[in-house]
């Protein structure tokens, strides 16, 4: 029968025979002091500060497609100033420089599409092309007039801006010379 007291007073705990003192001062000092578990790393979900924010979300294949047309648009902004560098540079080295200057088809053709928008061609730059158009002949100059003339006569139908309006004044009186 001792053996079977001995028993009564012992616990087990997987495999393990513990006395039961020694049981009931671990299970009092698991209760005390709580084994930490490590806490699972979850993405915190932040409220947001607009309340518009909050109500679109946005797919990854929606925020891809926007930076790639942001970066196409760069591209295009870039490559537009180049052009328009390049045309600059062409005028002014037919006014100043003739020696090294050369006929640039493509370089005319941009400048006459631009000649009327004020921000691609500066007021600086403007007599200079004015004087490079004066001496174009052919189809060039009657594409030049006939431009010019449908500006003025859409003067009362829209209202265009007073530059773009000077600009074509100018370009009929000097090609009409």
């Amino acid at each position: 029968m001792k053996k079977k007291a001995k028993k009564a007073n012992m616990v087990s705990f997987d495999e393990e025979v513990v006395p039961k003192q020694v049981a009931d001062e671990l299970l009092s000092s698991e209760v005390e002091n709580p084994v930490e578990k490590k806490a699972k790393k979850r993405k915190k979900i932040t409220e947001p500060t607009n309340p518009d924010e909050g109500k679109k979300t946005e797919s990854i294949r929606a925020l891809k497609r926007k930076k790639y047309a942001k970066l196409l648009e760069d591209k295009k902004n870039k490559t537009e100033l180049a052009l328009q560098e390049k045309a600059l540079n062409y005028l002014s080295k037919w006014k100043h420089s003739r020696d090294e200057w050369k006929f640039e088809k493509l370089r005319q053709i941009w400048l006459q599409h631009n000649m009327y928008d004020e921000v691609k061609v500066p007021p600086e730059f403007w007599q200079t092309l004015v004087e490079y158009f004066s001496n174009s002949k052919g189809k060039s100059r009657e594409v030049l007039l006939k431009e010019a003339v449908a500006i003025i006569e859409g003067e009362n139908d829209e209202n265009q801006g007073t530059c773009k309006l000077e600009r074509a004044r100018d370009i009929i009186q000097n090609l009409q010379e």
